[in-house]
């Protein structure tokens, strides 16, 4: 993170694997940004819920979060509305602990 802010660099940290830890969590490098100005931090639920949602988000600072936003617009029209409220539901429902807990033993048994 020194280096980051002394050369003026950003770091993308993609992390779609960060709910399925089968050991101890450790902080993501968005976390250790004191200023949240250096990395933008990628995440997906595809390796969660279904890779063929093509739904996740990002966390970043805000100037990188609208020309992201920018870009995106260009690129297509939106991500599919059915599967952000899918998403959403998920999420903020009592099945989520469950789910990811389900998926990581799924992984922890094929990395075994």
């Amino acid at each position: 993170m020194d280096l980051a802010y002394q050369y003026n660099f950003i770091i993308i940290e993609d992390d779609p694997y960060r709910e399925l830890l089968f050991d101890e969590r450790i902080p993501s490098l968005f976390e250790l940004d004191p200023l949240k100005e250096k990395v933008i931090y990628l995440y997906s639920f595809s390796k969660i819920i279904a890779p063929a949602m093509r739904t996740g988000f990002i966390l970043a600072h805000p100037v990188y979060i609208q020309k992201l936003e920018q870009f995106k617009q260009i690129q297509d029209a939106c991500t599919s509305p059915i599967n952000q409220m899918i998403i959403n539901n998920l999420i903020s429902s009592y099945v989520w602990p469950d789910l990811l807990e389900q998926q990581k033993n799924f992984y922890e048994n094929r990395k075994k």
